[in-house]
């Protein structure tokens, strides 16, 4: 297939787009400025180049690359204005930005740190109409983000699930004096699933780092239907595992929708994840934040969907190496028994 530029003669308006990437390259930390303008319906130029700066944020490298589109816009006005037949006095130039921080921080009256000063000066002006844009695509995205969680959460059409919700609910409630103590709280209601019949166990994801994901470990409760295979997670701090800082006013509405105790398949969950990685993404680049490894969507996977080891021990690992600390699990019926959970010798699998 062959690749051309092609001009339509219209509109005769000179416009510019600008975008970073910020510390593209780990060896000098340094961020890539690009840009493109149009004119005609075409591109008349672009660059990619590295910025010769260190920037301390994405804002900052943005407003680097509008400083560098803005003087390569002034010499390009320059340009058209000793075209004689072009009619006088030419256009604003408009330069576009994706950026919600950037573009705040440039309308903005007070004093702004030196990129975007330097931008200024160019004279070139961000679009005020490209700026709604953005914003209608941010809450837009959000949107669909609280949409499709809500109705997920709310899909009541399972009825093991339904069950499950309910038996998971009255465990919390039983075990929780041992809030504080989350890993004994898991393997409370894992025992108290166990006892009603369920094939549950605490389910341990562990992962190691690589290109770009940060390693670490997770642990929450599984239920595996008997009859037919399927896996239903049990999360019961759902919600906190979403947390960021400086959240913006709709990504604190997603949060409400997300349930504290989390019930579903590993498909529903997937798509839970989708949407809320996403919407944090938005969330910190509206703030001019970078948002955190732990809150990027293959760490959010990593934690749930990725590979796992079940246990339906009481006693953690961890716990069953310490020296000199006798363990007992805490649970309904203790007084009677001893300090012992006690079940059935043979469990029912749904």
């Amino acid at each position: 297939m062959d690749y051309r530029l092609t001009y339509f003669g219209f509109p005769s308006v000179l416009e510019g787009y600008s975008d970073a990437s910020w510390i593209t390259n780990m060896e000098d930390h340094s961020s890539t400025s690009g840009w493109v303008f149009r004119l005609g319906g075409g591109a008349i130029c672009w660059a990619s180049k590295k910025q010769t700066c260190i920037t301390n944020s994405t804002m900052e490298s943005e407003f680097v690359a509008l400083a560098a589109a803005g003087k390569e816009a002034e010499r390009l006005r320059n340009l058209i204005y000793e075209i004689p037949l072009w009619p006088k006095p030419v256009s604003p130039i408009s330069i576009r930005c994706d950026s919600a921080a950037t573009l705040a921080n440039a309308y903005s009256q007070e004093k702004l740190p030196f990129p975007a000063q330097k931008y200024r000066q160019y004279g070139t002006l961000l679009s005020p109409h490209y700026e709604e844009a953005v914003v209608s695509q941010f809450l837009d995205q959000f949107a669909e983000s609280v949409d499709l969680i809500g109705r997920i959460v709310e899909d009541e059409r399972d009825a093991y699930r339904n069950q499950l919700r309910v038996q998971v609910s009255r465990a919390a409630e039983i075990f929780t004096c041992l809030r504080s103590n989350k890993q004994m709280m898991r393997r409370n209601v894992m025992a108290y699933l166990r006892n009603c019949g369920y094939n549950a166990a605490v389910c341990k994801t562990k992962w190691e780092s690589s290109g770009g994901l940060s390693g670490g470990s997770y642990e929450f409760v599984d239920v595996v239907r008997g009859d037919s295979a399927s896996r239903y997670v049990v999360d019961l701090d759902f919600a906190a595992e979403f947390a960021i800082a400086r959240p913006a006013r709709s990504y604190e509405c997603l949060l409400q929708r997300l349930p504290r105790i989390y019930v579903g398949t590993a498909e529903e969950l997937r798509q839970i994840l989708r949407a809320a990685s996403n919407a944090a993404r938005w969330s910190m680049k509206c703030g001019g934040l970078i948002l955190p490894p732990w809150r990027k969507h293959r760490f959010m996977q990593s934690k749930w969907l990725g590979p796992y080891r079940r246990t339906t021990s009481l006693i953690s690992s961890a716990a069953n190496r310490s020296n000199g600390v006798k363990c007992r699990a805490v649970g309904f019926d203790a007084a009677a028994n001893g300090g012992r959970l006690v079940f059935p010798a043979a469990a029912r699998t749904r």
